[in-house]
């Protein structure tokens, strides 16, 4: 059993637990984990979390982007701020063995042909995307969409949990095995705000009509 701890909030006539959440409110630590936070009693991930669970308890739909929430994922994000404009995937990220790991008859080898072919004539375009302190290349968004909608991914968090671990995905979106780390939170406004550009509509059209053509 550990040292009683003394300081003032010993003698307070509270329960331990309020009192640990008061000694790591003091600390700036996580009341939930115990890390390092900024503001607040939360850190990222937890906040998170509770937002996300209270927006389903409670069946909210709007979202309030000054909420603290929001503002420390967008700190987060900031933080990784490129000083120049993303290169592209394949500059990324060298040529890895993955791909021998992919039967020659799988389908989703022509799906990749074809993504990467549009991207190749959507570069000038992608290149003058600002880059809005957004590290992800624009390349890997889009491609990652088109693994979420081939494989029904419901969320960025979900994609982001289950990438590290899926060869098929690192080799499709031109990834090495080990070497990634993708922030939920910063992947996914990253994401979003790309989708909303009219070259990510240039895109889909693209891959659409690719589809089409070849089903044809």
């Amino acid at each position: 059993m550990g040292a009683e701890i003394k300081d003032e909030y010993s003698v307070m006539p509270i329960s331990r637990q309020r009192k640990y959440y008061l000694r790591q409110r003091k600390r700036r630590r996580c009341t939930k984990c115990g890390k390092p936070v900024d503001e607040g009693s939360l850190c990222l991930e937890h906040l998170i979390q509770m937002r996300e669970y209270r927006r389903e308890k409670f069946g909210l739909k709007r979202r309030y982007r000054n909420s603290l929430s929001y503002k420390a994922a967008a700190k987060a994000e900031s933080h990784l701020t490129c000083t120049e404009a993303p290169a592209p995937l394949a500059e990324l990220s060298p040529a890895n063995s993955l791909g021998m790991s992919v039967p020659a008859t799988h389908e989703l080898r022509e799906i990749k042909q074809h993504v990467d072919s549009v991207l190749t004539q959507l570069r000038p375009d992608l290149r003058k995307l600002p880059v809005n302190g957004c590290h992800f290349a624009p390349e890997l968004l889009l491609k990652s969409w088109v693994l979420s909608n081939l494989y029904s991914i419901r969320s960025s968090r979900l994609f982001c949990e289950q990438l590290p671990f899926n060869l098929l995905w690192l080799w499709f979106l031109d990834l090495e095995l080990g070497k990634v780390n993708l922030e939920p939170a910063a992947f996914g406004q990253a994401y979003e705000r790309l989708l909303l550009t009219d070259v990510a509509r240039d895109f889909f059209a693209a891959v659409f009509t690719a589809s089409k053509m070849h089903a044809a």
